[in-house]
């Protein structure tokens, strides 16, 4: 017996499949417009992926889209082609990546190519433009990432099709996209400004960096002045630890406390680096010296979340420090007024102490930044695990800090990066062994009066950043409004969206 063919639904069925309910809607729209579930109006094809042995590097056949590595920049970047696809997407389809790194899209420029099972592809009818529907996915990306899952985080074909979608006519859709193309060309174009500056002031930064820490700054200035002995300045800075040992050592005894254990402290001779392991010859009157012999170093505390407070002594953790910027309100945490007296003073950050975080992402050079405690005050502040304290004697402290800043120090401590495929890791115990370039105590002073007029514009490269900020806070907020009907585009005169729905759902159901 033969069997019956599946009876298709009416439009009056489809369209109830398709439009929210009243009570479902999120915000009220332009009376033309609907509320649809974007599954309903688009079709959303999986990829699928394939043997490496089936594709090639000789561009035969088309496109391979691996991920989301493939695509940046609204383009395509292909690195494999494929002679027998599996899963086609054609020019003008939105390709959004899926898993591993959700988010990514673009529209296809190339007439074919094949997809991945880290990618989707949407493909729209004639009544629906496909840059709104991209432009839409832009304003909805951060809402797709949240929803991301999985050891390798990726989403599924319902957390795009159940999308409530904001339905406008076609001739409004077009309108929409005539204005966001040129509000955020003129977004893009100050971005780009921004990252142009930024880029130029960072080369600059590097460039005066690397002169002061090789000499080259104030080799005119050497020229001009008579230089001291840098050994004038090594002998200080052991007398002042030992110094500091011995008031340490006079308060624990007059208190029957544990004595503190006497620093070991080498001669000048035996702090100076000599031979194959200095890095680069120095200026007569420098030397090389290790980072641990000039400075005392304090490592971080492994305090226990369960016992954090809403205030009280505040841990400065690794999220309070980033680029060279210390930010005591992003998600302080503290520790009770009764903590320990032991921990508090194994912990305890003084005035001018440097912070240099010691772990990030491997690779990317994301740590190794470098903070200075200014205007304490009155407050206790305490360091978290993985985050280093310097402390130098105040004549060697911006000049150490500034040190840290250049790429001479950065790329010797990454030398020293260990860790596993994602979290990059440098102890205190290498970081102590990189060298520093060390002149006398007046041409550091000079070195510093001169870094300090240059850094003066680093307030500039701020701006820039918080203008940065406010204009990606302008770009989301053009999207919101976009997909609200609010950008003064909407006629309501055009064909209401629910006819132009009708025949989107007619001619998917003729197809299927």
């Amino acid at each position: 017996m033969a069997k019956k063919n599946k009876e298709k639904k009416s439009i009056d069925e489809l369209l109830k499949e398709a439009l929210i309910p009243e009570e479902e809607q999120p915000y009220e729209l332009p009376g033309n417009w609907a509320w649809v579930r974007l599954g309903n109006i688009i079709n959303l094809i999986s990829g699928q992926d394939v043997s490496k042995k089936l594709c090639n590097e000789n561009k035969i056949g088309i496109p391979y889209i691996m991920g989301a590595s493939n695509m940046e920049n609204d383009n395509l970047l292909i690195e494999r082609w494929i002679e027998k696809p599996k899963i086609i997407a054609n020019k003008g389809d939105i390709i959004l990546s899926v898993k591993g790194t959700v988010g990514k899209l673009l529209i296809l420029k190339e007439e074919k190519a094949n997809l991945s099972r880290q990618v989707m592809g949407i493909k729209l009818k004639n009544d629906i433009d496909n840059i709104f529907i991209y432009r839409f996915f832009q304003s909805y990306i951060e809402e797709l990432k949240t929803r991301a899952k999985g050891l390798i985080p990726g989403i599924n074909r319902d957390d795009i099709l159940e999308i409530k979608f904001q339905l406008p006519p076609l001739a409004e859709q077009k309108r929409i996209v005539a204005k966001l193309e040129d509000m955020l060309s003129k977004i893009k174009q100050a971005k780009e400004l921004i990252t142009e500056a930024k880029e130029t002031f960072e080369l600059r930064r590097a460039s005066i960096l690397h002169k002061a820490f090789t000499g080259e700054l104030t080799k005119k200035w050497r020229e001009e002045n008579e230089t001291e002995s840098v050994d004038k300045l090594l002998k200080k800075i052991n007398e002042e630890k030992l110094k500091k040992w011995e008031e340490k050592y006079k308060i624990a005894e007059k208190e029957g406390k544990r004595k503190p254990k006497k620093p070991e402290i080498k001669s000048v001779e035996e702090m100076k680096v000599y031979g194959s392991d200095q890095p680069y010859e120095l200026p007569d009157g420098w030397c090389w010296v290790m980072l641990g012999d000039i400075t005392e170093f304090k490592n971080g505390y492994a305090f226990k979340s369960k016992f954090f407070t809403q205030e009280g002594l505040q841990v400065i953790r690794m999220g309070n420090l980033y680029q060279n910027s210390l930010n005591l309100d992003r998600n302080p945490v503290f520790m009770p007024l009764s903590l320990d007296e032991k921990i508090v003073n194994k912990t305890k950050l003084k005035e001018n102490d440097i912070l240099l975080t010691l772990t990030g992402t491997k690779y990317k050079k994301d740590y190794g930044y470098a903070i200075k405690i200014n205007n304490l005050g009155e407050r206790m502040l305490l360091l978290n695990q993985r985050i280093l304290g310097i402390t130098t004697i105040d004549e060697i402290n911006t000049f150490i800090f500034r040190y840290l800043y250049s790429n001479i120090f950065r790329d010797k401590f990454f030398s020293f990066e260990t860790g596993g495929v994602n979290q990059g890791n440098v102890s205190s115990t290498a970081t102590a062994t990189i060298g520093v370039p060390f002149p006398s105590l007046k041409e550091q002073t000079e070195i510093i009066r001169q870094l300090e007029q240059f850094f003066r514009t680093e307030e500039e490269a701020k701006d820039l950043l918080e203008m940065e900020e406010q204009i990606d806070l302008l770009e989301k907020s053009i999207l919101s409004k976009a997909f609200r009907g609010e950008l003064g585009t909407n006629n309501p005169d055009d064909e209401p969206a629910i006819e132009l729905l009708k025949r989107v759902l007619q001619e998917m159901s003729c197809e299927n």
